[in-house]
């Protein structure tokens, strides 16, 4: 994962330096053709994803003529439960998008023009995901195991929490007119500045949590990063407050620390365990839709708190518009900051004692009904128990043929609760001689 991780990295720098120069042509001219410009030079980098499954570097094998198509025998096995789980949040992830494009916009003009409550436009959106959300838990505590469930709840609790705020960079690009004291930063620095320094940091941030965090606990490692980012929102504040300014550091300099530093590496410490946590809860052949379903959560999580957002910035009447500087107005972005992504998000650190494992990242998670995760291989049980057999000294005795057409061994994960067979020898004295028969009388 680390190495994952850290690769991704190292590729985004290139997409740093390429949006942010042609962004600040686009804003410059509001010529569409610098925008067509970046899409034009993405393309042949994004079809290089293409290579690996053109060339078959994943090593699949492709399945007879008559195997192709919809695999029932994968649907009805093992791992059904997960696949229908899959499934009805595909579902439900359609129904958000059918839901924000016609049942959104209609509802959100009949809030705003017909009753005449612009600000609360967003409220049907936000009760929406907020059902969504609490079918989809109810549905995987009744067809996953628990501990999968859990984990599920604890990543939507904690995206959902997380409020955001519209309009953050809009506030660092404002100028006088909008915001007299704001920093008059541009987009060459936002993004590509900001953006290699957050992608050397955030590489950065993988290797120290490989190297802080690499045998902490399941549980710390949540809670104490979840403090950490609301460490990172509280500097947040000193920097709209201006008390930066007060003291003598620049917005650069600040910024740069708050947000591309301290935040993106905290941030990465945050987000590894998580990643951990979903591959150890994978089972063998469903690991790609066991992370689907685990960042799926996160991702209605997130909608939650995006909605939430939408609905409390226009009730406290942040706005910052960039092109009409009469509708600018940042009074209330301290406080939103403060309580929305430094104080809410610490509801769900009580939660990480209910909902995450008490476990090692380096260990092995046994829920409360004994079961494994991830599950012990068959095949390395069956050598080491062949290799503790050869190593111990055992008596010769009578051995009985061996069937070779015998059936394949099944694992059963109750075998260590049952008493071992017990193997009878026949009772052969070995000086035991049949004695002579009687002598035939002679008349």
């Amino acid at each position: 994962m680390t190495w994952v991780w850290m690769s991704y990295f190292i590729g985004s720098l290139s997409a740093n330096w390429l949006v942010g120069p042609f962004a600040d042509m686009y804003e410059e001219s509001q010529d569409f053709k610098y925008l067509r410009y970046i899409l034009l030079i993405s393309l042949p980098l994004a079809a290089q994803n293409a290579i690996p499954f053109l060339f078959n570097w994943l090593g699949e094998t492709r399945l007879p003529a008559g195997k192709r198509g919809f695999q029932s025998e994968q649907w009805n096995g093992k791992n059904k439960p997960l696949y229908t789980v899959a499934l009805v949040m595909g579902f439900c992830a359609l129904l958000n998008v059918v839901a924000n494009v016609l049942l959104g916009s209609k509802l959100r003009s009949y809030i705003s023009k017909d009753l005449g409550y612009p600000r609360l436009s967003m409220l049907p959106m936000l009760a929406w995901s907020l059902v969504v959300g609490a079918f989809l838990i109810a549905f995987t505590f009744k067809y996953l195991p628990r501990v999968v469930a859990k984990a599920n709840t604890y990543q939507f609790i904690s995206r959902g929490a997380y409020i955001s705020i519209y309009g953050l960079d809009a506030w660092f690009l404002a100028k006088d007119d909008c915001i007299p004291d704001g920093p008059k930063l541009d987009n060459k620095f936002l993004t590509t500045y900001m953006g290699t320094v957050e992608a050397i940091f955030g590489g950065l941030g993988v290797a120290c949590f490989q190297a802080i965090m690499g045998d902490w606990c399941f549980r710390p490692c949540f809670w104490v990063t979840t403090a950490l980012q609301s460490v990172g929102a509280v500097w947040d504040c000193v920097i709209f407050m201006r008390w930066n300014i007060a003291v003598g550091i620049p917005d650069k300099f600040s910024l740069m620390m708050g947000n591309a530093v301290i935040r993106e590496i905290v941030g990465m410490m945050d987000f590894m365990p998580g990643v951990i946590l979903t591959s150890k809860l994978c089972p063998k052949g469903a690991e790609s839709t066991m992370y689907a379903i685990l960042a799926g959560f996160a991702n209605f999580g997130r909608a939650i708190g995006g909605n939430f957002g939408a609905i409390v910035v226009p009730m406290t009447g942040l706005e910052i518009d960039l092109r009409n500087a009469e509708n600018c107005n940042d009074a209330p972005l301290v406080l939103l900051t403060f309580f929305g992504q430094a104080v809410f998000p610490l509801i769900s650190i009580p939660f990480t004692w209910w909902l995450i494992p008490d476990a090692r990242l380096t260990g092995t998670i046994i829920d409360e009904f004994g079961n494994e995760y991830p599950p012990a291989d068959l095949n390395e049980n069956e050598e080491e128990d062949i290799e503790a057999v050869e190593a111990k000294e055992v008596p010769e005795i009578y051995e009985a043929p061996v069937d070779t057409q015998a059936a394949p061994a099944v694992y059963d994960p109750y075998a260590q609760y049952q008493p071992a067979a017990q193997v009878y020898q026949p009772y052969q004295p070995a000086a035991y001689q049949q004695p002579a028969p009687a002598p035939t009388p002679t008349f």
